[in-house]
């Protein structure tokens, strides 16, 4: 078995219902770490083996990771139909050799401005060394890689950092979208709307019985995760935070019990959540 099949194999064990969970307003999507994991393997794949200006990896681009956690079936079945396509349309194109894999590496690594700040510093640090130490190479080449080292290292501390906002992200933006579904309901229910009321402020306290993207956030609220955004990103003076915090604690405050939220107001709210997302993903991007 080639690995495309192999791969194609693998997938077909994910679906709809290994991965969603069921709440009573309904059944959402709710990827697993091995389907995330999957999908992972099939983005190194195509990218390795066929490039990215492959038609393959232009298909795979059109995949949001984002809707496999928090949407209905047909939005996760979608995604799903992409990578199976993904993978089938690389049967009918030739792999890259491996002369142009190898410079496909050094052009992408030509185009990373890590590359140029490690040389231009390097080669700076090799003039000022050669003429202030004369012949005294060892040390000019160790202060050399002592530099690049650390660069690296800063540019990898970076990824971890802003892999952790992400992962807040997709969390914030989880719920948000959660609250927005549920307010339609309170507005749309004759009898019993107390009840999404009752999931709303469950998603906004990170109550017990709200299930998060992953277990890390359970019975974390909206605010503490907003507030871990805040010190880990550099925000713009004029930034949301202020406000966003404000309207959670109003949904803190005003949900739980039999109470029922303002459908206004709450919606009001919710446009202050999605440009606090929106001014966050420019960020990140």
């Amino acid at each position: 078995m080639d690995k495309i099949e192999e791969l194609i194999q693998k997938g077909q064990t994910f679906n709809f219902n290994n991965n969603s969970y069921t709440a009573s307003h309904g059944t959402y999507s709710k990827a697993s770490d091995d389907l995330l994991g999957w999908a992972a393997t099939v983005e190194d794949f195509i990218r390795t083996n066929y490039g990215e200006e492959s038609s393959a990896f232009k298909l795979y681009q059109t995949f949001d990771r984002r809707k496999l956690t928090g949407y209905e079936q047909y939005d996760f079945d979608r995604q799903m139909t992409i990578l199976f396509a993904s993978l089938k349309s690389c049967q009918s194109i030739s792999p890259i050799s491996k002369k142009r894999s190898e410079e496909n590496a050094i052009i992408k690594l030509l185009k990373n401005p890590i590359f140029w700040t490690v040389l231009v510093t390097a080669i700076g640090a090799s003039f000022a060394l050669g003429n202030y130490f004369g012949s005294n190479k060892f040390d000019k080449e160790k202060i050399e890689l002592s530099e690049e080292n650390r660069l690296l290292k800063d540019s990898i501390n970076h990824l971890k950092v802003n892999k952790e906002v992400i992962k807040y992200l997709i969390e914030f933006d989880f719920r948000t979208s959660q609250i927005e579904k549920l307010i339609t309901q309170v507005d749309t229910l004759k009898k019993d709307n107390w009840i999404p009321s009752l999931y709303i402020w469950r998603t906004v306290t990170g109550d017990n019985a709200y299930e998060p993207t992953i277990k890390e956030f359970r019975n974390v609220p909206m605010t503490d995760l907003a507030n871990w955004i805040k010190t880990n990103v550099i925000m713009n003076k004029d930034s949301r935070y202020e406000k966003v915090i404000s309207v959670l604690e109003d949904l803190k405050e005003y949900g739980g019990g039999h109470n029922v939220y303002d459908v206004t107001k709450v919606k009001t709210d919710i446009g202050e959540l999605r440009l606090f997302i929106k001014d966050l993903n420019s960020i990140t991007n």
